[in-house]
């Protein structure tokens, strides 16, 4: 078992300018701790724990623009206060001479304190999982998979319309999710002293979702506690890269590569029918591309 940590303290000053200068400070603390876990068998593993606290102080002119009834700016998420927390627990495993297994996952909760309106807090988890198998002295191959969801929470506020003031700057709180799902494997082969190649595959899924709900009643006739759901936001991807390196000479190499990517998307406000105008009728974007490329790289002189 072995037990690690450490504690780390900044200061950062900012100046900005777009129309009104601002000059706004953050500190941040943070503190981390690592434990290597004794072995189970032939499992090694590790848990992680950090936490960040974060203190801001703002200028007065950032504040002057933020406390007004119709604010044109929220605060930059990087002068956002709170508090982060970050958890970690990975391993490995070898299964055998040549075939390793390890996964890891890792949590993260992120939390501000936003008196205006923007970001309100984040929290993300993430998984994946990879095996190698060392085939032979001239071939390895390995695969991974991964799992990726993120939350976003923000709050806004309804524009104002000059012809409805009654419930100007009414706020709302959206909620973002995205989650995203990968798998792939990568092959390495010297086929001789002088050519090796290698592919690589890979595959992704990524959903998006929104969800709105009013906190006031709102001039354009929501009611305080409704909530809205709008249709997500849909991207599956394939990509292949193969290459074949050729070693000419100690100091010439040839190198041929092939790339190809699937790209689909699905995106209500690119429907045919529905929206379609935000996007200037268009359909949601969708390619089949392929590209083959050839290189040659000299060295001029020998290396020292």
């Amino acid at each position: 078992m072995r037990l690690r940590g450490g504690v780390e303290w900044a200061s950062i000053e900012r100046t900005t300018r777009s129309v009104t200068r601002f000059g706004d400070e953050v500190d941040s603390t943070r503190l981390w701790t690592e434990l290597r876990l004794p072995s189970l068998g032939a499992l090694n593993w590790s848990l992680k724990v950090e936490g960040t606290d974060r203190d801001n102080s703002l200028s007065a002119a950032r504040r002057a623009a933020l406390d007004v009834a119709a604010p044109s700016q929220a605060l930059p998420d990087y002068l956002l206060g709170g508090r982060a927390w970050l958890y970690q627990l990975q391993g490995d495993m070898p299964l055998s001479d040549t075939v390793m297994a390890a996964a890891s996952y890792r949590r993260l909760v992120d939390d501000f304190d936003n008196d205006h309106y923007g970001l309100r807090g984040r929290d993300s988890d993430e998984l994946s999982v990879n095996l190698s198998w060392q085939a032979s002295g001239d071939v390895a191959v390995s695969a991974w998979g991964q799992y990726q969801e993120y939350r976003l929470s923000q709050r806004g506020l309804e524009f104002n319309p000059t012809a409805a003031p009654s419930h100007a700057n009414a706020p709302w709180r959206q909620r973002i999710k995205d989650a995203s799902v990968g798998a792939g494997f990568n092959v390495r082969w010297q086929v001789s002293p002088v050519l090796a190649a290698s592919v690589d595959f890979s595959h992704s899924d990524n959903d998006s979702s929104y969800r709105s709900r009013w906190l006031a009643d709102a001039d354009t006739g929501e009611a305080a506690g409704t909530a809205d759901s709008l249709p997500g936001y849909a991207v599956d991807v394939q990509r292949l890269d193969a290459a074949l390196d050729w070693d000419y000479s100690d100091r010439t190499r040839i190198r041929l590569r092939y790339l190809y990517e699937r790209f689909r998307s699905s995106d209500w406000a690119w429907d045919d029918d529905q929206f379609n105008a935000l996007a200037f009728a268009w359909n949601s974007p969708r390619y089949d591309a392929h590209a083959l490329l050839v290189s040659v790289r000299y060295q001029f002189r020998e290396g020292r």
